[in-house]
């Protein structure tokens, strides 16, 4: 089972963005996701935005997992976003999402991808999982939300 909690670190957790759109959330993600002085984030970006027009990736409960593989990515890069406010998302329940946990993958290494999407999406359907993300004072709280879970 992939072990998701080091990839939180200060770098790749943001609590209380403030964003009035979608895109505003993407572009912060992409930053995020790319990593300081990659020159990766316009690409990265630019893939989550054609993503989102394909089908949203809102899961429904206030989350959403924006993902996508690009060619080129070194490694996989998992990031989470939680919003001051809520913004719409089009997920299927209709409710605006207010945590985002972003992923964006090498395109030549697609299973990976998959494995860490599909732990990520079985964690975020737990309630009391996204309690805690959600009240997370800090991202070492975030990392330690997804350790205590991954140990049980």
């Amino acid at each position: 089972m992939t072990d998701l909690s080091p990839f939180f670190t200060p770098q790749t957790v943001v609590l209380d963005f403030s964003a009035r759109k979608k895109g505003d959330v993407l572009r912060k993600v992409s930053q995020m996701l790319a990593g300081p002085g990659t020159g990766k984030a316009d690409s990265l970006e630019d893939a989550l935005q054609r993503r989102e027009i394909l089908c949203s990736t809102g899961l429904g409960e206030g989350v959403a997992a924006p993902h996508v593989l690009l060619p080129g990515l070194e490694k996989t890069s998992l990031a989470f976003l939680r919003l001051r406010d809520p913004v719409d998302w089009r997920s299927p329940d209709g409710i605006p999402v207010r945590l985002v946990f972003a992923l964006a993958g090498p395109a030549e290494d697609p299973a990976a991808h998959l494995q860490i999407l599909s732990r990520l999406t079985r964690l975020l359907r737990e309630p009391d999982f996204r309690e805690t993300v959600a009240a997370a004072a800090s991202g070492e709280e975030v990392a330690s939300a997804f350790r205590r879970t991954e140990e049980e």
